[in-house]
């Protein structure tokens, strides 16, 4: 964190800046719904760069463990993903021995001598033969025609959404207004960077990882570079030995430290951007949930969130919540700051074509309790209301 950063900037319209004044909430919302198709990715897509440097590197690295690298990431970051159908009554593992059971049928290639013949069958095989045919039809009535306990389908990946709201070092910044403040009629609020560093905290196990996180965006990766180089050489081991194994559980853990990998890079990549968008000075605060998905399962354990809650005593976050928005049907959630509101904002700028006055800011805020001086020195209790220099128009 620079020590110059003492106010971050949330650049908004006023319809938000009125809701978050009143409320006394941010709105966390996922910055991968974002229109940046890079979100999150940034980091994960440069390690396809240094997995070629590695192959460059090492006469002695193949050309398919190299591509089966490449694959893992392509894999990891793509849009689509295939689940197994485990309906009611069933479960991943017993549908799976199963699986290998019709695979090792198929693979014995059996030839059947089918007796065209009519044969003759008593009594017991006949009402054994109706229980089969029964059981089927009651399947059948439960899952439809389409899909069999066991079957592999194709469906969206679920992607891990980070719930994130973000901020601008610099509070009059005409890209910003004319992006995220509806075309400089809005506001920027200016929170205090040492109240937000407070959102701190992290829980991690074996199938879940919660992270509460303030910190700055980097547009430069030169310290990634160690690491992006360990990950590269890593997954062309990995590679190796599962294009090497014939073992499918040894390969299924191969595929699990493989993702596991690439997990540590996703988590921070979310603080990284490329070098072109580097005048929003951006900053983030993230919430990552406890949500996956493995084995077709969805894990969510809401007594980690509890966790965090309990670690942080300046900030309330909500339980999940849906709105309805251009992208559809999305999650959110609202984080509370009202255990500090009369600390937490230093100063407001309004928008260089917002048409307010600061004595009608200060007015509303006053009545909801916030300390307004509204001249051009604050101390910490206030905050300082005033007009954007541009002379956007």
């Amino acid at each position: 964190m620079e020590e110059s950063k003492y106010i971050v900037y949330h650049y908004c319209d006023l319809n938000a800046f009125l809701n978050i004044m009143y409320s006394k909430k941010f709105w966390l919302s996922d910055v991968k719904k974002s229109n940046d198709d890079d979100e999150g990715k940034y980091l994960l897509k440069k390690l396809q760069a240094y997995i070629d440097v590695a192959n460059l590197a090492d006469n002695n690295i193949k050309r398919e463990w190299i591509e089966k690298a490449h694959q893992f990431v392509a894999d990891y970051i793509g849009k689509k993903d295939q689940r197994m159908f485990i309906p009611k009554g069933y479960n991943y593992e017993g549908l799976l021995e199963m699986q290998k059971e019709l695979k090792k049928n198929l693979e014995q290639d059996e030839v059947l001598d089918f007796n065209l013949e009519e044969v003759e069958l008593t009594k017991e095989q006949l009402e054994q033969e109706k229980n089969c045919w029964k059981m089927l039809e009651e399947e059948r009535r439960d899952f439809g025609n389409n899909l069999n306990p066991g079957d592999i389908y194709k469906t969206d990946k679920f992607d891990t959404p980070i719930y994130t709201i973000c901020f601008s070092g610099n509070g009059d910044l005409l890209s910003q207004w004319r992006g995220y403040a509806k075309d400089g009629t809005g506001v920027s609020i200016g929170f205090k960077t040492k109240y937000l560093e407070k959102w701190k905290s992290a829980i991690f196990n074996k199938k879940i990882n919660l992270i509460a996180r303030f910190d700055k965006v980097n547009y430069v990766d030169y310290d990634m570079e160690y690491l992006l180089q360990l990950k590269s050489r890593n997954l062309i081991n990995y590679a190796k030995e599962i294009l090497g194994e014939t073992n499918e559980e040894m390969i299924l853990l191969g595929k699990l430290a493989v993702e596991q990998e690439l997990d540590e890079i996703a988590e921070k990549s979310i603080f990284y951007k490329n070098e072109l968008f580097q005048e929003e000075d951006e900053y983030r605060l993230i919430y990552c949930d406890s949500m996956r998905c493995k084995e077709g399962k969805f894990i969510h354990n809401l007594n980690g969130r509890k966790q965090i809650q309990n670690s942080i005593k300046d900030f309330k976050l909500s339980e999940m919540k849906y709105r309805v928005g251009s992208e559809g049907i999305v999650s959110y959630f609202e984080l509370s700051f009202e255990p500090i509101a009369d600390e937490i904002i230093g100063e407001i700028i309004l928008g260089p074509k917002c048409k307010m006055t600061t004595a009608e800011v200060e007015f509303l805020l006053s009545s909801w309790g916030y300390n307004c001086l509204g001249n051009n020195t604050y101390d910490q209790r206030s905050i300082y209301i005033h007009h954007s220099d541009l002379s956007y128009r």
